[in-house]
């Protein structure tokens, strides 16, 4: 439900909530192995879902050995869902490493793409020999970078592609996909309004680019591009403490169709601002107070944003937006800020 992007309400919201209570009692020897070897030191939660145990337990099926996750899940054996776990952390990090080199290729193919047509409804990308597995993952990174939806395929050599697409909130892709079906343009396809399936043969890639352009201009794609952060308040960096994250998440699970709260931090300065893990950046944020959060941007430092907070670190105040969550690391319980975005705090 998590990793598919379902929608986070109703039935899928009770489905997720006691899901995650049966999770947390940890009688899954399975969950437990990937847990161990994931060093995950805090109860699972639906970030846990999305990020350590989902693409670990996909990294099977994006590889070619799909029954792995299964069998991870089904057994009682100690020592095969160990090894099991070791086998998929392995892979986990090979399809990381496979994604990166793909999602290089494919940002520059959409750069270009995006530099010929700026106001285009929809990127949709494909090369032969793309390792079919990543083409959702490559088609999310794709959909925030650029804020629009976005396909991706791999094609074989006799022009056969498969892939995956990504959507943002307000256009129905999976609408969009099933039309594109009926107009005999794709082999096959479907899913949801926020994540897809399809199978196309190349000769038909231009049509299909076409089709999907135009139906989604007409779904109100002409408003895509523009990369709005809805904020649901305002705090101090000493009022982010673990009792209030405790009593918001009462009202969880959060994911799609049901966001988390995000909050703006005004006029905090960034201190401390540090590469960790290759990728990400951490840092502290300081409020007038003297209270401080400490904070995480993932997937970061090649970024503009990344860079923003490199230079400014420790110097004017600005504001952050983010996530709170906690932070259970090392046994203690903390909060911690995930940052989506940062401003400069206008002069007066």
């Amino acid at each position: 439900t998590v990793c598919d992007m379902v929608p986070l309400i109703g039935v899928n919201r009770a489905f997720v909530t006691k899901g995650l209570l049966a999770m947390r009692r940890g009688l899954n020897p399975g969950l437990s192995a990937l847990a161990m070897k994931a060093s995950l030191q805090f109860p699972p939660n639906v970030q846990t879902l999305g990020f350590v145990f989902g693409p670990r337990i996909n990294a099977g099926g994006r590889l070619g050995r799909a029954h792995l996750g299964a069998r991870l899940l089904s057994s009682s054996d100690l020592n095969e869902v160990q090894e099991i776990a070791v086998t998929l952390e392995r892979m986990n990090k090979e399809r990381r490493e496979i994604e990166q080199e793909i999602l290089e290729e494919a940002l520059a193919e959409a750069m270009y793409l995006m530099n010929m047509d700026p106001d285009m409804s929809l990127i949709l990308i494909g090369k032969e020999n793309w390792h079919p597995g990543v083409m959702g993952l490559i088609a999310s990174r794709l959909k925030d970078h650029f804020c629009r939806p976005a396909i991706v395929l791999s094609f074989d050599h006799n022009g056969n592609g498969v892939g995956s697409g990504r959507s943002v909130p307000g256009l129905d892709l999976g609408r969009a996909v099933r039309a594109a079906v009926d107009a005999g343009l794709l082999v096959k396809g479907g899913g949801h309004s926020m994540a897809v399936g399809l199978s196309v043969k190349k000769v038909n890639l231009e049509n299909l680019r076409t089709f999907l352009k135009e139906f989604l201009l007409c779904s109100g794609g002409e408003n895509q591009g523009i990369d709005e952060l809805i904020c649901d308040g305002a705090l101090t960096a000493g009022a982010a403490v673990p009792e209030l994250i405790k009593s918001l998440e009462t009202v969880g699970p959060f994911g799609i169709g049901n966001p988390e709260p995000c909050f703006v931090f005004p006029s905090h300065r960034l201190s401390g601002v540090r590469i960790v893990g290759k990728v990400h950046l951490r840092c502290l944020v300081k409020g007038k107070d003297g209270g401080s959060v400490k904070a995480i941007l993932y997937h970061s430092v090649s970024t503009p944003l990344g860079r923003f907070l490199l230079e400014h670190s420790g110097r004017l105040p600005v504001h952050v937006a983010g996530f709170l969550g906690i932070d259970y690391w090392g046994g203690t319980c903390r909060a911690q800020l995930r940052i989506v975005d940062v401003a400069e705090v206008p002069e007066k």
